[in-house]
Formats: C-alpha cells, sequence, structure tokens
C-alpha cells in the first residue's frame, strides 16, 4: 500500500520543491527487480524510485537496498542516473544510512517519514485527490473485466 501512496504522492504533489518529481510510473511488478517507479526530476533527466515501508521508523533504509535499485535502474532500464536527485527514496523510515548518504550523496533524494507527513496530514485537497485517483483506477479496471 505505500507504494500506492507513493504513487499519488508523486502525482499530486509534482510541482513541490520537496518532491521535484514529474511523470511517475510504476514498474510493472513482473519487472521490478530493485526500481518500483521512474519520473524525470526537476532537473529534466530521467531517475529511479524505490518505495521502502518499514513497521519501525529507527530502521533506517540501508546502502545495499538502494545500490539495487541504482544498479537495476542503470542496467535493466538503462537509465543513465546521472547528477543530483537521479535516485529517489520514498519510505516510512526516518531516512537512510551514513553509508548511503555518504555513497550516493546529493545524487540521492529521500522523502521520509517527517517530509511525506509534513506533506499530507490533514491535507485535505492531497486526500481528496488521492480517492478521486484511486476510485477512477478501480472503475476503469472493473469495467474492463
Amino acid at each position: 500500500m505505500l507504494e500506492v501512496l507513493a504513487e499519488m504522492f508523486f502525482k499530486a504533489l509534482f510541482c513541490s520543491p520537496i518532491v521535484g518529481l514529474t511523470d511517475y510510473t510504476p514498474v510493472p511488478i513482473v519487472e521490478d527487480y530493485g526500481v518500483d517507479g521512474t519520473g524525470i526530476n526537476a532537473s529534466g533527466k530521467p531517475c529511479v524510485v524505490q518505495v521502502k515501508y518499514r513497521i519501525d521508523p529507527t530502521n533506517l533504509v540501508l546502502y545495499e537496498e538502494m545500490a539495487k535499485t541504482y544498479t537495476s535502474g542503470r542496467l535493466q532500464l538503462k537509465l543513465p542516473l546521472e547528477g543530483d536527485n537521479c535516485v529517489y527514496v520514498f519510505t516510512s523510515a526516518y531516512g537512510v544510512t551514513i553509508a548511503c548518504q555518504t555513497v550516493f550523496g546529493k545524487m540521492l533524494r529521500v522523502l521520509s517519514h517527517e517530509i511525506i507527513s509534513n506533506e499530507i496530514n490533514n491535507n485535505v485537497t492531497f486526500w481528496n485527490f488521492a480517492y478521486t485517483e484511486i476510485e477512477s483506477t478501480l472503475m476503469s479496471y472493473l469495467s474492463s473485466s
């Protein structure tokens, strides 16, 4: 369900300077080898998105997890992934490990528990948008079945 929330988040808040991601497209589940979605960053360059759920938000996202995302984006999806903000992590964790920050540096855009909460908690406009998008998707699916 966090992947559904991520999709709604990116679609609704694409103009936010905190988000800075347009054209979010989920990767089909059968092709998910480390990348949950793709998009275009604020510099107009392709980027990959990894969605990481943590029941315990103090359990930070690991370097190994993001290395898998980067590798999958480069090798499987053939994306250049160069420059700042080309690898996104959308997570219920409080952030990423120091190793992850050190290795990826400015390439990594972290949308953590705090950032997500600040953007969507008590944001009626966001939740109305999400409800409408999900309802429309479900109705379209049901009518095509």
